[in-house]
């Protein structure tokens, strides 16, 4: 990988779905409000607080790896959950929309290169 592949990864794209990363901070939030309910302690939150700190980043400037991170991470959850069923149903279809629909908006917002300004195009 070069020098300009890397810098592909960082350079900024478009942000007009930019607002879809708030709505995957709301989920990682909620998350972390639950996990610290759950331990009983605020162990647990640092994974959450680290993603909506990607989320927060993604809405101020998308990259495409804060894309890739979070779309990795809902992925990954998704998959968790399947692999991992236990009954009831109603809940596995709830933990499994947490992982899906995050993972599906964002795959609909992926960062697009930002198109050339009419102006950079006369130069």
């Amino acid at each position: 990988m070069n020098l300009a592949s890397l810098g592909r990864l960082i350079e900024l794209r478009a942000i007009d779905r930019r607002g879809v990363y708030l709505l995957c901070a709301a989920v990682t939030t909620l998350f972390g409000v639950f996990s610290v309910g759950m331990t009983g302690g605020y162990e647990a939150i640092g994974l959450y607080m680290v993603l909506d700190a990607i989320c927060i980043w993604q809405f101020i400037r998308p990259t495409l790896l804060g894309w890739s991170l979070l779309m990795l991470a809902f992925s990954t959850y998704a998959l968790l959950v399947v692999a991992h069923y236990e009954p009831p149903l109603n809940e596995f279809l709830l933990f499994l929309a947490c992982g899906v629909v995050p993972a599906l908006v964002l795959i609909w917002a992926r960062p697009r290169q930002q198109r050339a300004t009419e102006n950079s195009s006369t130069k």
